[in-house]
This record gives structure tokens, C-alpha cells and sequence, in this order.
């Protein structure tokens, strides 16, 4: 079913809101005229007058991760680099992932195997 609509009318009410009445035509039907109510942030959003809020998923804490067994100074600054600061993080990222990451840094000595069980310890 193809639709498409247009704005007919705005107006704005004495609560801030707008109405907004849209023309829409459907391939099926004549025309139909549907009237909602959205706040003037939404409107202008619609119309592109203002910038869409992205929501950004909030950053996890930065945790020491110098407390894992096998992690001293320069392996968390190079772990921060990665991208790589909380021990909720280690828990979700495999151990090929980890590996991999490690080898790119030529980092080849260092065993990742317990961190994601170290780190949920630390996280109770």
C-alpha cells in the first residue's frame, strides 16, 4: 500500500503543543485527514528545524584494571586505547577477540584466558 501526506495545517496551542493536520492519501482510499497532537520540539524535528537528539548509550565506568592478575600499567593503558576501560567490558568481549586485540599490539606473551572471570569477581 503506497502512502504519502503532506502538512496541511499547523497550529500551535496554549500548552506549547502543536496540531498538525496531514493530508494523506492512500492508493486504496481517497484521502483521509488525520489530526494528532506533538510537542513543537517533535514538529520541528519533523520539519527539520531543529537538530534530532541522538541518544547516546551512557559510558561504562572506567575501572582499574590493573587489579587483574596479569594486567600492570602498560597493558591498561594499551587495553584504554582499545577502547577497553571497565571490567564490564572485559566480560563481553571473547577470548579469540581479546587474543586477536593483543596480537595486533604484538602482545603475544600475555594470557587474556581468566581476565572476563577475574573481572566479574571484581564487578560483585
Amino acid at each position: 500500500m503506497k502512502t504519502t501526506s503532506t502538512i496541511k495545517e499547523l497550529k500551535v496551542t496554549e500548552q506549547g503543543n502543536v496540531k498538525l493536520l496531514l493530508e494523506v492519501e492512500l492508493s486504496d482510499f481517497s484521502q483521509l485527514n488525520i489530526a494528532e497532537l506533538f510537542s513543537k520540539k517533535d514538529v520541528d524535528a519533523l520539519l527539520g528545524n531543529s537538530k534530532i537528539e541522538e541518544k547516546k548509550a551512557p559510558k561504562p565506568a572506567k575501572n582499574d584494571l590493573k587489579k587483574l592478575r596479569g594486567i600492570g600499567v602498560k597493558l591498561e593503558q594499551f587495553l584504554n586505547g582499545q577502547g577497553i576501560k571497565s571490567y564490564e567490558q572485559l566480560t563481553q568481549i571473547s577470548y579469540k577477540e581479546m587474543r586477536e586485540m593483543l596480537d595486533e599490539g604484538e602482545l603475544y606473551i600475555i594470557d587474556p584466558s581468566d581476565w572476563a572471570e577475574q573481572a566479574r569477581e571484581l564487578m560483585k
